[in-house]
């Protein structure tokens, strides 16, 4: 038996791939509902993500994965409006020519930008790792200068990382600026899975358990037993299950809960901090703005950028409701973790009235959606810290974004599902 502990995106891919070769995969996902980051609020007459998502269009396994599930005619592919909202405006940066008419930054400034920009666009895939040592601020700096960093950067790396700002590796800012670089002069393509990306989880479990494999919520997995350095079998909830191998997605520190490991790899999973993100789902009456996308580039405690899903994919499909997400990464400290969720949406909700103060908002139904294991926070130095797929455990293997540095995207969790799958056929195959 195969289990699979995490009933995320990764998790289901891996028991997807297993099943299809004829072995017998259990998923255990803690949680009530099954898709992890990628799992989805149900309304009435249709499902929306916890968290907001979209394919960009070099996202090739996850268009192959919707072949493969004969999902190819669900996806649209749309030029989506970008604004950056600073002193109760809303700047529109959406395509190629925009940034001329982008009066907060002066000429000289805005050259300084496109430079950037430009060297960005230079740098080869194999080559982002060379700045996995260098500070993000510091490399702005750099090519942009203070005031450029100071009013148009800061803003919103400071909302996205806190505290731990000035430990961020410069790699990380530039695969997240190259991937966003498919733009022309009508803004960025993106796409989207029209019915939601439920429907990706639905026909993976759909398929597993047609082959024979359970997957099983509300299975929290309290231990893994290991024997002459072999996993032999696992205790979720109360139960005990004999395995032949073990599929972990979850983060590092909760598996640092199950087993012992030996000191070295201990200290490299300890050392692999995670970032929080909580994200309140609205349901307006009607629309909040024009862009898909809205950073926030001014100082605010809350609110990072709001994602207006409904500028994107039309409203028609969510029963004519506007569907809006207000997007925030407090630090592991914050007190807003303590909070209930009609404080949070209380706190969210006021600062949204803030920005917006002339606009009517009416509010249909909310949603408070949280994690505090939204990403990795990519510290300097964090590429020798990324986790093979094997581990000192024999039959043990991980897969997620710790696998992968600096791609963290919906595509490679379909990859790191497809390695798990591959590297657990061969080890069942030679032993």
């Amino acid at each position: 038996m195969i289990v699979i502990i995490g009933g995320g995106l990764t998790g289901l891919l891996a028991g997807y791939e297993l099943s299809k070769k004829g072995f017998k995969v259990v998923v255990l996902e803690k949680d009530t509902t099954i898709g992890g980051v990628l799992g989805s609020i149900k309304r009435k007459d249709y499902y929306i993500e916890k968290f907001y998502h979209h394919i960009f269009p070099q996202d090739k396994e996850v268009v192959d994965l919707l072949h493969k599930l004969k999902l190819k005619n669900s996806i649209i592919w749309k030029n989506t409006k970008t604004g950056f909202y600073s002193h109760n405006k809303i700047y529109n940066l959406s395509g190629a020519l925009d940034l001329l008419t982008f009066n907060l930054l002066s000429p000289i400034e805005k050259i300084k930008l496109s430079l950037l920009m430009l060297k960005i666009k230079m740098i080869k895939e194999n080559e982002i790792r060379k700045y996995d040592n260098i500070p993000l601020t510091e490399w702005i700096i750099r090519n942009v200068g203070e005031n450029v960093y100071n009013s148009f950067f800061k803003p919103m790396l400071k909302s996205k990382y806190g505290e731990n700002l000035e430990k961020i590796s410069a790699a990380w800012f530039i695969e997240r600026m190259k991937i966003r670089m498919h733009r022309g002069l009508k803004g960025e393509k993106l796409g989207y899975v029209l019915g939601g990306f439920k429907k990706i989880i639905q026909e993976l479990c759909y398929s597993i358990e047609k082959r024979g494999g359970e997957i099983l919520t509300n299975a929290r997995v309290k231990k893994i037993y290991v024997k002459n350095n072999e996993v032999k079998s696992l205790k979720y909830n109360k139960k005990i299950i004999k395995v032949n191998c073990i599929i972990s997605t979850v983060p590092p520190s909760e598996l640092l809960k199950m087993l012992k490991f030996p000191h070295v790899y201990e200290k490299k999973l300890k050392s692999l901090e995670y970032q929080g993100c909580i994200s309140i789902v609205l349901g307006l009456k009607d629309k909040l703005t024009d862009f898909y996308w809205t950073n926030i580039i001014e100082n605010n405690e809350y609110l990072g950028a709001i994602i207006e899903h409904t500028n994107f994919i039309s409203p028609s499909f969510y029963n004519n409701e506007h569907i809006i997400y207000l997007a925030s990464y407090p630090d592991k400290n914050s007190k807003v973790w303590k909070k209930s969720e009609k404080e949070i949406f209380k706190v969210y909700f006021n600062e949204l009235k803030k920005l917006f103060p002339k606009t009517k908002v009416n509010i249909k139904w909310w949603k408070v959606c949280m994690t505090k294991y939204a990403g990795l926070i990519y510290k300097k130095g964090i590429f020798s810290k990324m986790l093979d797929f094997k581990t000192p455990i024999n039959g043990l293997f991980v897969g997620g974004m710790f696998n992968s540095y600096p791609e963290r995207s919906i595509n490679h969790s379909i990859v790191a599902g497809k390695k798990c799958s591959a590297l657990v056929e061969e080890y069942l195959c030679s032993h």
